[in-house]
């Protein structure tokens, strides 16, 4: 869905009607945030339909974390503190909204997902 989205002809469609039923972002809002630090709105655009579809991933995965083999589970816990444990627009959507609204057992899997999940290695460290 969200290739079928971010497809340019697509895009420029959904972009078009947004802007003819008067659809944008609120003040306050992760849209205008992104806008007022610099980016355009087709930019912020794009990103927040990116984020929506790596939470919807992100919430099914921990919906079923338990049939995950070990190995899967240690990549999925991996890719969730990076996406949301680091700073960057996805720990920035996730802490001030998505963990606020996302139903309660959804954040606790999350939580306890980024937990067990490896620290990463320092960039002096690195080899």
């Amino acid at each position: 869905l969200t290739a079928l989205a971010l497809e340019e002809r697509n895009f420029e469609a959904v972009q078009k009607a947004n802007e003819l039923f008067g659809f944008g972002p609120t003040p306050g809002s992760w849209g205008s945030t992104m806008i007022e630090r610099g980016m355009s709105v087709d930019e912020m655009r794009r990103v927040l339909l990116q984020e929506v579809a790596h939470w919807g991933y992100a919430v099914h995965v921990i919906t079923h974390a338990d049939e995950l083999q070990a190995e899967e589970l240690t990549q999925f816990s991996n890719w969730l503190s990076l996406r949301y444990g680091t700073p960057g627009i996805s720990q920035f959507i996730y802490e001030t909204g998505l963990k606020r609204s996302a139903h309660p057992e959804t954040i606790r899997g999350l939580e306890k997902l980024m937990e067990q999940a490896a620290d990463p290695i320092p960039p002096d460290e690195m080899p």
